[in-house]
């Protein structure tokens, strides 16, 4: 993934740095003690228990500057679950954190991050898979990956997931030490 984005980054002649670490052993990696404006992960926070997950949202919050963003993929429960509950345990055996918006955004502010945006992907997952897989199973991929786009256009309350794009919050006790520093 690294690789790939240095290139589309170096071909649209933007000057981005990537890092790759360990967000567990943050203090351990002298080149992420550094600031950064972005962290970005996939398919990687949800497979973590609450405790965990403040872990790495801690660890995010430390590396990130002042306003910087921490984006990754959130699953939607009201979508995910009833299809999770069709296919049964042993095709999801791993664990995976399924959110509404609600407790996305509580979970988000807890940890000191806004919630900026939530753009959804595969918007109409129940009709794009009744209308994808048939077309797929005809040997007509380019058709059902077109219909799947066709209607990403379409505007959705409850999509299969979201790119979640968060805000770095000073935390409270932030706060107080600029208070302070500025009443000094």
């Amino acid at each position: 993934m690294i690789k790939i984005a240095q290139q589309r980054m170096k071909e649209k002649r933007k000057k981005w740095n990537f890092v790759l670490g360990d967000v567990f052993k943050l203090h351990n990696d002298k080149q992420l003690h550094k600031k950064y404006d972005l962290v970005f992960c996939f398919r990687f926070l949800l497979h973590f228990k609450y405790a965990e997950r403040k872990a790495i949202y801690r660890q995010a919050h430390t590396a990130l500057k002042e306003n910087g963003h921490l984006v990754f993929e959130v699953m939607n429960k009201n979508t995910v679950l009833p299809l999770r509950r069709i296919l049964g345990k042993r095709r999801y055996f791993v664990y995976d954190k399924l959110y509404n918006k609600k407790e996305f955004i509580r979970e988000m502010e807890e940890n000191g991050f806004q919630v900026v945006a939530l753009h959804p992907v595969l918007t109409h997952f129940w009709l794009q898979t009744v209308l994808s897989r048939p077309l797929k199973m005809l040997g007509m991929r380019t058709m059902a990956e077109k219909s799947i786009a066709l209607l990403e256009k379409f505007l959705s309350t409850q999509p299969y997931e979201w790119i979640a794009v968060c805000r770095k919050q000073q935390r409270t006790s932030e706060l107080q030490k600029t208070s302070e520093t500025r009443k000094e």
